[in-house]
């Protein structure tokens, strides 16, 4: 099939197909890898997580824009984030790792 080969990411969490829907489309606009996320969780407070195919967990706040994404994007590629395991942004103005 013409599909075949294209990875999208598994979404759990919610059947609000206009939020998805808006997520996804940010996502795929911003500079970050689309074809790197495994896995987009939603949440009932409107925030969500995406976990990328090197089991990365980024953790967004419930605001959020394509500021956001293209700031992780350039996150993952600092050197001080190599071995995160889960980028948390959820508090303003401050980023969590874990390693």
């Amino acid at each position: 099939s013409e599909y075949e080969g294209f990875n999208l990411p598994t979404v759990t969490g919610s059947t609000d197909i206009s939020s998805i829907f808006d997520v996804v489309n940010l996502l795929s606009l911003s500079k970050l890898d689309y074809l790197s996320i495994y896995k987009i969780i939603f949440f009932k407070s409107g925030r969500f997580d995406i976990i990328l195919d090197n089991e990365v967990i980024i953790k967004f706040p419930i605001k959020y824009d394509i500021k956001t994404m293209n700031y992780i994007s350039n996150l993952l590629n600092e050197k001080k984030f190599a071995n995160s395991k889960i980028i948390d942004l959820r508090i303003k103005n401050r980023i969590i790792k874990y390693e």
